[in-house]
């Protein structure tokens, strides 16, 4: 399987190397990216930034 098939990938981001990058791509819903980071935040990660793209049927998250 390529990392392009893969649905949630994590990687650390070249120089810091404390920060992880989260990528996720999956079907599209309304609120997804709000339960995610929600998500996120319950088992005590932090957020530093994040962006959401979505063509109506499916959506792709990142998340450092």
């Amino acid at each position: 399987m390529d990392d392009d098939d893969e649905i949630v990938t994590m990687r650390p981001v070249p120089g810091h190397p404390d920060v992880m990058e989260i990528r996720i791509s999956c079907p599209d819903a309304t609120g997804l990216g709000c339960d995610i980071a929600r998500t996120f935040l319950d088992f005590g990660l932090k957020e530093l930034q994040g962006d959401v793209s979505t063509d109506g049927k499916w959506c792709f998250l990142i998340f450092q």
